[in-house]
């Protein structure tokens, strides 16, 4: 997996709490790499983050969208369909100033 630096989304750091989709988690790359085409095959758009953990070694984890509010990242889930397809699926929150800018859309994108 290769992250594209080219696309830049607008988004404020300002705001301490976003939202995303995780749409799953994998310990392997190849599993990242075919879930985020799935998406994209979707018209969803879907990136990576690879976390290293003291128990469970590499996962990389697979999200879709980026909102401001919870709510708008449970309406999206729902709109598109992904709880139904990834039935797995939930909203996760993340924080800016808690060292999680990876997790922001841009960190790692498949094309």
């Amino acid at each position: 997996l290769q992250p594209d630096q080219t696309t830049q989304p607008v988004f404020s750091l300002s705001q301490k709490r976003h939202y995303t989709v995780q749409v799953g988690a994998f310990r392997n790359r190849e599993n990242t790499r075919d879930l985020i085409e799935a998406l994209q095959k979707k018209g969803l758009e879907g990136y990576w983050v690879e976390i290293n953990t003291k128990d469970r070694g590499t996962l990389y984890r697979v999200f879709s969208g980026y909102f401001m509010e919870r709510n708008e990242a449970t309406e999206f889930m729902r709109d598109k369909g992904i709880l139904k397809d990834y039935p797995g699926s939930f909203v996760r929150e993340i924080s800016s100033n808690e060292g999680e800018r990876d997790l922001l859309p841009g960190a790692n994108r498949e094309e």
